[in-house]
């Protein structure tokens, strides 16, 4: 006979029945109590409760405003309310009688239409960044396509979901206090992590109240109210903030784009507002329009337009019928977008072998649908300049700098460069049949999968240069992975190269130099994807070309934010450099340098030292350039004397990052130029002039401080926080005429705090909002050079040495 188990103990065995029927009763009356309480504090909080539509069209959405307001949607307006609580009845024309019904049931009088397409309008204007607007003219294509605007609106409702941000509101900054009607805040910051409050509904938005844990260390942190349920999210904002704007005149007034020089039409990254304004100006229907007015919701709420806009271009891109393997799903994802776009690379996957072997008229590159085309390599085909050319010398000294590299199989692969066939038309319109080198370009250098990090960086960078440059961008592309996104296909300045992926043993930052080396281009600005220019950035060309030549062929580079050979007790003595024990004849430069052909054969012989590193055990031995005698003799003349040095090749610290290597490499010929700082930290632009007085001083090098100039920024790794940034930069640039002004003090208008009570309200006021925005960045329109307290128009008005100043500034203004 088996054996009974042994029961288990629990919480209620061995206790009287009576006892147990008590605590039923109790709970029992505890939840209905409960449930009371709940209905009327939301009622009270909330207003009516929520009555979803069909298709879930009046779902739970996000709008503070609609949730607090009762009156919105009954007989009269969400304007007439606004006029009553401000006392403003001359903002708003008289209410037309007419409703705009859908055949959901949701309506909304004329008027209210009319104001709701207006703040579209004005939001896209005045306050929506760059990748906002893009989210906004992606879902406004998807529902300009004939789509059935319910199944769009339920696809939108299940995309909300999966954002965390799309259900809380910014409410405050640090130091402030937050409203939040739900009792439920969170502090933090949205690219790191938050901490949860609740039962309260007016705190001071402090690391004080939520336990003294820092959860974002040197970053502004927010307070965000959990938002209540609204059946129409966003349109009452919308409607609200056009309630004092000029209806017809918004309607009819040309979309004034900013540029970055008023003889230059708009760039390409505002053109597709162009489009969309006049559409919801008067195409778009009721349901289209409270659509946008969702997305402009949680927009407004996440600020994550990178995920957003990401999210809704997958959800929108057309079912493509597969017109045979090359566009099924797996091979699509090496074309740009998410599928709405059929390239060249998904039916002739790139493994790096030029697809055409022989070499081929410029009007048939890339034709039969190739993907790429070799456009120079040590041995195959090149496309190299006519003889008589002027940049036939360039190409002489790249052809010296290589030749080494070339000899060794190992390496000569490394310096192949394709052509990314999407682009051919800007690689066409930017050479001559004379020759294709590019005279004056930007440079960087990506790898990553689609919608990384590096993707989005890149995307700010580029951005930037569509829109504050005349000169083209280069992208070099490694490995293959990488498809540049459908944007750039629309921006003139845009061309894509191709190089085979790094060695295995080097860092990726090498592909640097190599992309400098390879790019072909006569005079160079290197970008890394986390920088974005401003206005100005383009005056560092002709200042290339004045101070890198035959006889200073080097690379230049700015001057770091830190001296790496401070001494204990100074500022950053902690990072002093320990790679290099020899002399150096400036202060530690960052890695983003300008460079010209003539630093063609430094910058060859620095990348086939750390080559020969990697491949060879022991000591290598190299051969190279003596470049110190150019300085007498000019370049040209020690290329031909041929390479008279030799350097010893072992792995040492300082070939471990190309910021090492390229310093070294400099301190090494004893050069002693280098730019003075104009790679700058992004929140240096938005301080007003609350500047350190002594701004990277060291008591070696700059016992002043570092001179710096506001032509681009750095560590823009921030996607949402850059793009941001980007926009106000190009906002103010055009609108620099009407900006006006005045501060009392040094520190910086609050406004300038993004999310901050004073940011809230004035992003409500759509028109003004961008020009408001524009003093955090005063004086730097117009005096972009900053030294020591002092403030300069440009490098002519700026003293080789301050009055009263300890020693004479050794970098160089552009």
């Amino acid at each position: 006979m088996s054996r009974a188990r042994k029961s288990q103990p629990c919480c209620c065995c061995g206790r009287p029945k009576k006892e147990l029927l008590y605590a039923v009763t109790f709970l029992g009356a505890a939840a209905v109590f409960f449930e009371f309480w709940w209905s009327i504090y939301h009622q009270a909080d909330g207003g009516p409760a929520t009555q979803p539509g069909r298709n879930g069209f009046l779902a739970p959405g996000i709008d503070v405003h609609d949730a607090a307001d009762s009156s919105f949607n009954q007989d009269r307006t969400a304007a007439d309310a606004f006029n009553e609580a401000t006392g403003d009845r001359q903002a708003v024309a008289p209410v037309a009688s007419s409703q705009e019904v859908q055949p959901d049931g949701f309506s909304l009088p004329a008027d209210s239409v009319q104001r709701l397409r207006v703040g579209l309008i004005e939001w896209l204007r005045g306050v929506a960044t760059f990748q906002e607007a893009d989210a906004m003219v992606v879902l406004s294509n998807w529902l300009r396509q004939n789509i059935d605007v319910m199944q769009v609106n339920a696809t939108l409702e299940e995309l909300m979901q999966r954002d965390d941000g799309a259900k809380w509101a910014g409410c405050s900054v640090e130091d402030e206090p937050c409203n939040c009607p739900s009792g439920r805040i969170r502090y933090g910051h949205m690219d790191t992590r938050w901490l949860m409050m609740k039962g309260q509904k007016r705190i001071r938005c402090a690391l004080s109240t939520f336990g003294g844990h820092d959860v974002a260390p040197g970053m502004l942190k927010q307070c965000k109210c959990l938002q209540l349920p609204s059946n129409t999210p966003g349109v009452n904002n919308l409607v609200e903030a056009a309630s004092a704007s000029d209806v017809s005149r918004a309607l009819t007034t040309t979309l004034m784009l900013p540029r970055s020089n008023l003889s230059m039409p708009p760039r390409a990254s505002w053109l597709p507002l162009e489009d969309v304004v006049p559409w919801l100006g008067g195409g778009a229907t009721l349901l289209q329009l409270a659509l946008l007015a969702k997305l402009f919701e949680w927009v407004e709420n996440s600020r994550h337009s990178s995920k957003i806009s990401a999210m809704i271009a997958k959800a929108s891109a057309p079912a493509l019928k597969p017109f045979g393997p090359c566009l099924e799903r797996q091979n699509l994802d090496r074309c740009a977008g998410h599928g709405e776009y059929r390239c060249r690379a998904a039916c002739h996957p790139h493994d790096f072998t030029p697809e055409n072997l022989d070499l081929v008229d410029r009007n048939q590159l890339c034709a039969n649908g190739r993907a790429t085309e070799l456009l120079w390599s040590c041995s195959g085909p090149s496309r190299v300049p006519n003889s008589d050319h002027p940049h036939a010398q360039a190409q002489t000294v790249l052809d010296a700098a290589k030749e080494d590299m070339c000899a060794d199989e190992r390496m000569a692969g490394q310096l192949e460069v394709y052509l990314d066939c999407e682009f051919v038309e800007n690689y066409l319109r930017w050479t001559t049949p004379e020759s294709e080198w590019l005279e004056e370009a930007y440079v960087t250098y990506v790898a990553g999968k689609k919608d990384s990090t590096y993707e989005w960086q890149a995307m700010n960078l580029v951005r930037s240069i569509d829109v504050f440059s005349s000169r083209p961008i280069v992208v070099v592309v490694f490995g293959k992975s990488f498809a540049p996104p459908l944007s750039w296909h629309k921006m003139p300045n845009v061309i894509v190269f191709k190089m085979k992926p790094h060695m295995p043993q080097v860092s990726f930052n090498f592909n640097k130099i190599r992309a400098m080396v390879s790019a072909r281009i006569l005079y160079g600005i290197q970008l890394d994807t986390d920088q974005i220019i401003a206005p100005g950035m383009d005056t560092l060309f002709p200042g290339t070309r004045r101070e890198i030549t035959a006889n200073h062929p080097w690379p230049m580079m700015p001057v770091h934010w830190m001296s790496r050979d401070a001494r204990p007790g100074e500022p950053y003595a902690v990072y002093a450099y320990q790679g290099w024990d020899g002399p150096k004849t400036m202060r530690w430069g960052h890695a983003h340098p300008t460079w010209s052909y003539w630093a063609l054969p430094f910058l060859a012989d620095l990348l086939h030292e750390r080559f020969a590193a990697a491949l060879s055990w022991g000591r290598p031995e190299i051969a190279v350039w003596d470049l110190p005698l150019a300085k007498e003799q000019g370049l040209l003349r020690v290329l031909k004397a041929g390479k008279t040095g030799t350097r010893t090749a072992p792995f040492a610290m300082f070939m471990q990052e190309d910021e090492d290597m390229l310093n070294v490499g400099l301190w090494r010929d004893k050069v002693e130029k280098q730019w003075c700082k104009y790679d700058l930290e992004f929140g240096l632009f938005k301080q007003a002039s609350y500047m350190d007085p002594r701004l990277y001083y060291d008591p070696k090098w700059y016992p002043d401080g570092v001179p710096i100039i506001f032509i681009s920024m750095h560590n823009t790794k921030r996607f949402e926080e850059t793009d941001s940034l980007l926009t106000l930069l190009a906002r103010c640039d055009r609108e620099r005429s009407k900006v006006r002004c005045k501060h009392s003090g040094w520190a910086p208008p609050n406004v300038c705090k993004e999310f901050s009570l004073e940011d809230l309200r004035e992003r409500r006021k759509m028109t003004t909002y961008g020009t408001k925005l524009c003093c955090c960045l005063w004086p730097r329109q117009e005096k972009p050079v900053y030294w020591a307290g002092r403030w300069f128009t440009d490098s002519m008005a700026t003293p080789r040495k301050l009055p009263g100043g300890k020693a004479a500034r050794t970098c160089i203004l552009p």
